[in-house]
């Protein structure tokens, strides 16, 4: 064969080599070997239930008494000899590889209601830790826990100046500098901090597997040799790259990447890109309204409509065949529901049934207050009393006979024919003595946003149309479980979020920089990119839009009026989301004097 025959190939191996490096192996993945976090926020130990870990924090769920585990909010192991976990109340590490854990932090030590996000042990310095919040920043301790400084954000879209800050989304402490941290945070998902903790000395690195709201979900250290090595997860693969340096390579794709099956992605496209109103059922039930509210619909371009199907007072508002409804005498009839459907779908219009859950006056009373809240300190039935007059009723989050009670009634809405099913008042109260509250029919190891989940995760086994919920605004800007919405947990299940970004709701020491309009197309535009961001491409975002005033902003002429409800639809159309709402409860829509399809979205999917 000859010399030349020999080399040749050998040579031709060689510039293969050179000019294809993907062609050669790669090094081994180190993140997530040991242990991970699946889609669905548990951890995996291979060879091992975590759930028998000694420590490992659970739950209860609906009614199946079975303890499972609690879903977490983050996971990483620096090293074999320490794990840590979050959720969003505790933080724990392991010194056995998940065998027994130890609580070395509670969210009451930052400030009441932080949401933790991440937990970093620092390897080489013991009892130096590094936690993350939704909304609260970055924490560090050098005393394992005893005390903790709170260091300025690493970046700040806008000065909200109210205490928010921005979000720590990963965590890991340098394996090579123990006084080096790395970080993700905020909406950035190409900006890597490193912070010098010694310093305080911050510097910007670019990560290419991030980008705007495509945010890494894991980062951590190692060394090869003496020199350090970051791997970072992302929702679609895993990285490595040198810390320090800006080059980064791609490890391997996940296979788990999430993909709607096709009854959700039929409820999606139904749902999508609505352009909608609140008509309430004494409206909807006057013809000679009825028609007006559907011929605005055809003049300003709304192709959506939301009608009470039950409302603020827990009123059924048609005569329901729901058994219990019936027994319970819960139906206050005002109009046909097969009538007035066919007179919104024989105009074209997308029907959503708005359903309020748990402010509910009727179910509250009956039954010798059998459903209803209590007053730790009265011994009676609770309320939030304003001059000595009960304003609002509420019914016990935790009873899942009231879960049962509006899981049967909106199964009705679906055999019925409404297009979509929107729930409201799906939380705990917010006003009135509240540190009063007893839920009677609270069960051990459920929380807030246990009952919630346990609730919606009834409704969604129930229903095959489209889902919705209506959530507070700031809810919708941060990550948080205030009166037990948590955005993560809600778009396991649903397949909108209604976010209120009411401008007039926020305090004005929200973003008080900008002028009143510039800050209203902020908080519609950052706030629906955000709860877009933090629900992980399982739901349309559709915020609610204001369309009343309230305080100073009644003193607006006709000119910042217009300009008011512009900037709120410009907000919305810049952001993520994929149609509005407007809201005016007296569907009194002055406000609205010209088209909105200018600022309509055209949502493309699946996201």
């Amino acid at each position: 064969m000859g010399i030349l025959g020999v080399v040749k190939p050998f040579l031709l191996l060689l510039l293969t080599f050179a000019l294809f490096p993907a062609l050669q192996a790669l090094p081994a993945r180190v993140i997530d070997t040991q242990a991970h976090l699946d889609r669905n926020d548990f951890l995996i130990i291979p060879g091992f239930d975590a759930l028998q870990g000694a420590g490992f924090p659970s739950r209860v769920l609906g009614s199946n008494p079975t303890v499972v585990q609690r879903p977490l909010t983050s996971f990483a192991s620096p090293s074999d000899a320490i794990w840590t976990i979050t959720t969003p109340y505790e933080g724990f590490t392991s010194t056995d590889k998940g065998r027994s854990w130890t609580k070395v932090l509670d969210r009451e030590t930052f400030r009441p209601g932080a949401n933790l996000s991440a937990l970093a042990a620092n390897p080489g310095v013991p009892g130096s830790l590094a936690a993350g919040t939704t909304f609260h920043g970055l924490y560090l301790t050098t005393d394992n826990g005893k005390s903790w400084k709170n260091p300025e954000d690493f970046e700040t879209a806008y000065g909200y100046n109210d205490g928010a800050r921005e979000p720590i989304n990963a965590l890991a402490w340098s394996a090579k500098i123990p006084a080096t941290l790395w970080a993700f945070a905020g909406k950035e998902g190409s900006h890597l901090w490193q912070l010098d903790t010694t310093t305080g000395k911050r510097t910007l690195w670019a990560f290419p597997g991030g980008s705007y709201l495509e945010l890494p979900e894991a980062l951590a250290s190692h060394l090869e040799g003496t020199t350090e090595i970051l791997e970072v997860r992302t929702r679609t693969a895993w990285w490595r790259g040198e810390a320090g340096g800006d080059k980064w390579t791609k490890l391997e794709d996940r296979t788990d990447v999430p993909e709607w099956d096709a009854a959700k992605r039929s409820r999606m496209e139904k749902s999508k890109d609505k352009l909608a109103f609140y008509v309430s059922a004494y409206q909807a039930a006057r013809p000679e309204l009825l028609g007006g509210h559907l011929d605005f619909m055809a003049k300003t371009g709304l192709n959506a409509v939301v009608i009470d199907f039950k409302n603020d007072f827990g009123e059924i508002n048609y005569d329901s065949k729901v058994p219990f409804a019936v027994k319970a005498k819960l139906a206050k009839p005002v109009f046909d529901p097969v009538a007035l459907i066919k007179k919104v779908h024989d105009r074209g219009f997308y029907l959503i049934a708005r359903v309020v859950v748990f402010k509910d006056n009727r179910l509250y009373k009956y039954n010798d207050f059998q459903y209803a809240l209590y007053d730790s300190a009265t011994k009676k039935p609770w309320g939030n009393l304003v001059d000595g007059v009960q304003k609002e009723f509420w019914v016990d989050t935790y009873n899942q006979d009231v879960w049962a009670y509006n899981i049967a009634l909106v199964r009705e809405l679906q055999d019925l024919g409404v297009d979509e099913v929107q729930f409201d008042y799906i939380r705990f109260p917010s006003d009135g003595p509240v540190n009063r509250i007893v839920n009677r029919a609270k069960v051990e190891g459920m929380s807030r946003m246990d009952a919630l989940e346990g609730f919606l995760k009834g409704a969604r086994a129930a229903l095959s149309i489209p889902l919705s919920v209506d959530i507070y605004g700031y809810n919708g800007y941060f990550i948080t479980d205030h009166l037990g919405q948590n955005l993560t947990m809600i778009s396991k299940y649903v397949d909108a979020i209604s976010p209120m970004f009411y401008p007039s709701h926020f305090y004005r020491s929200f973003l008080p920089k900008y002028s009143y309009l510039d800050r209203a197309q902020i908080i519609y535009q950052d706030g629906s990119d955000r709860t877009w961001m933090s629900t992980a491409r399982r739901v349309h975002v559709r915020p609610w839009v204001q369309t009343f005033l309230l305080g100073g902003e009644l003193k607006f002429d006709d000119n910042t009026i217009s300009a008011y409800v512009d900037r709120q639809l410009i907000g919305v159309q810049k952001s993520k989301a994929s149609g509005f709402l407007l809201w005016n409860s007296s569907n009194r829509y002055y406000m609205v004097t010209k088209p909105v399809t200018p600022f309509a979205t055209l949502t493309t999917l699946p996201y």
